[in-house]
């Protein structure tokens, strides 16, 4: 069958030859099609390795530019062994110094005393390195949980990693509450003692300036600054609010006073008698349809017999009895809001004798 596609000379027929072309531009084809699809998935690939690298160096330049800018408080910390939470609070600044206040919970199993205590400093990027004057204290605010490192340099809007350790001798125990990891440059770390680290800028534009902020400064200004002064502006704000309060409370007693009088009037009765007719019914179910609360100011205008008065005023006068609790219990309110202020001013007055404070201090490289 084979010799029926060549000629006489031994030479492949005409069928033949283009069986072969067609056989040789299918292989072609093939191949091609095979190369085609190679080099789609490569360049799939680069560009996804390339989105992928791009989206992390984007996300690592938004974050090093926040951190050039802001001080970051919202920070998930927790000491390392005992799992002590750890809050950084509004931070404040003034020349070369800063004030980084820390709040410590669940401090049963921690040290109040800030000599138990070392600071770590070191640059959280290399091509901002730390001031070579730069130093740190750790103060402890009595037993409140409430503490603050103090770091003096020639501080630049530079982030700043800073790492606490507590260095008093606790027992070894199977029933450490955490992590046993640190996050310092960048990445969880495991450590065998117990430390909290995070970052900090000491100059960001969210870093209020506060001119209490001295070299010489006492222990009282330096609580004041990390917390007292935050305190004080709170109770000043709960003072403002009850007194408003107050005000409106008192502002309603007078129209409902006024209202009650108007009814006195209309039924004859002493301007200001506030007493019940224990005849009539004044609960709300008595004077619900008679006339809207609102409308009573237009008594004239209003066709109310005797007895719809006497309800009306009867549940009006209970109000009145309600609106006085309200105001004895704000009055009371702001009387506890004058007696929180005190404390806080003893705490401050007092604070000299109460914080401890710890110069132990390293930088690392």
């Amino acid at each position: 069958m084979a010799k029926k596609n060549k000629n006489r000379n031994g030479k492949k027929g005409f069928f033949s030859k283009i069986g072969s072309k067609f056989r040789d531009f299918r292989d072609f084809y093939w191949h091609r099609k095979i190369f085609a699809r190679t080099i789609t998935l490569g360049l799939a690939l680069v560009l996804l390795i390339s989105g992928f690298t791009f989206g992390k160096y984007h996300q690592s330049r938004e974050l090093t530019k926040k951190a050039m800018t802001v001080s970051d408080t919202d920070q998930e910390l927790a000491f390392s062994k005992t799992g002590s939470e750890v809050i950084l609070d509004p931070q404040r600044k003034n020349k070369n110094m800063a004030v980084i206040p820390i709040q410590i919970k669940d401090t049963e199993n921690l040290s109040f005393d800030a000599k138990d205590y070392k600071i770590f400093l070191k640059a959280a990027d290399k091509k901002y390195p730390l001031p070579s004057n730069i130093s740190a204290s750790f103060a402890i605010f009595g037993s409140t949980g409430e503490a603050a490192v103090v770091l003096r340099g020639d501080l630049k809007n530079y982030p700043i990693q800073i790492m606490i350790r507590n260095d008093k001798n606790f027992e070894p125990s199977d029933d450490d509450s955490g992590s046993g990891t640190i996050t310092f440059d960048g990445r969880e770390q495991k450590v065998d003692y117990n430390g909290v680290a995070f970052t900090v800028n000491p100059k960001g534009k969210n870093v209020k300036q506060d001119d209490r902020i001295q070299p010489d400064m006492s222990m009282s200004d330096l609580y004041t600054v990390a917390l007292g002064a935050r305190q004080l502006d709170e109770n000043t704000k709960s003072k403002k609010i009850g007194e408003e309060q107050l005000e409106t409370a008192k502002a309603k007693k007078e129209e409902t006073k006024r209202r009650i009088q108007e009814l006195n009037n209309a039924l004859g009765r002493d301007k200001d008698d506030y007493k019940l007719n224990d005849k009539v019914d004044g609960s709300d179910d008595a004077v619900n349809g008679i006339v809207d609360e609102e409308s009573v100011g237009d008594l004239d205008q209003l066709d109310l017999s005797s007895s719809d008065m006497e309800s009306l005023r009867n549940s009006l006068i209970s109000k009145l009895d309600t609106q006085n609790d309200d105001i004895e219990s704000i009055e009371m309110s702001l009387k506890g809001v004058e007696s929180d202020r005190e404390k806080i001013e003893d705490t401050i007055d007092s604070m000299d004798s109460l914080v401890t404070l710890s110069n132990r201090y390293e930088v690392q490289e």
